[in-house]
């Protein structure tokens, strides 16, 4: 089913009314995955099929299991990493005014438990063979390039801190959203086009 831009703004206001983090309280990973990320990936136009909760992937002996895999076209496009509401970057030490920050800016925005998804997300990119990854509390969303081109460093990438969907005071990149992961965008190559 295609979603309109239009349909995804008014989506996403539905998710905020509905749930608020004094609703949400102390929700655990799996509530905030079920309550909220699965609600804003079908605003963004991804149907259940696209995604897996809780896909293995396995490397030698080990198995990990990816909190969500997105498929285009039946094709691995982007992780997602979900933690439960208000952990892990709930409050950025510093104050963030753009969208695009250097990984490293972002890890000392938000502190070391930032940086410990960031690694954890970098290792199942890597298993999953994909450049891009999206770490969500529910609340907070960052979409980050975790696959260093040639000649690169993972701290010299870039990420886009989308903004916090339930917080009224502080407004998401609604559009950033849509442009970056729209299912009709990551299926065209927007994200290759986002980092490049």
């Amino acid at each position: 089913m295609e979603i309109s831009r239009e349909d995804a703004y008014r989506r996403f206001q539905d998710i905020r009314k509905r749930f608020s983090r004094s609703k949400l309280g102390d929700a655990n990973e799996a509530q905030t995955r079920l309550l909220i990320v699965n609600e804003v990936l079908g605003a963004l136009g991804w149907e259940k099929e696209d995604f897996n909760p809780e896909t293995p992937m396995t490397s030698g002996t080990s198995i990990d299991y990816l909190d969500y895999l997105l498929k285009s076209n039946d094709v691995p496009r982007v992780v997602i990493e979900a933690k439960r509401i208000g952990h892990t970057f709930a409050n950025p030490r510093q104050n963030l005014k753009k969208n695009e920050y250097q990984l490293l800016y972002l890890q000392n925005a938000f502190g070391p438990s930032l940086s410990e998804v960031l690694e954890q997300a970098k290792r199942y990119t890597t298993k999953a063979h994909v450049p891009f990854a999206v770490i969500t509390n529910g609340a907070e969303w960052m979409l980050l390039q975790l696959t260093p081109p040639p000649g690169k460093v993972i701290n010299e990438l870039y990420g886009f801190y989308l903004g916090n969907i339930l917080d009224e005071e502080c407004q998401p990149n609604l559009d950033l959203f849509w442009r970056l992961l729209a299912k009709s965008s990551v299926s065209n190559r927007g994200l290759e086009e986002a980092f490049n």
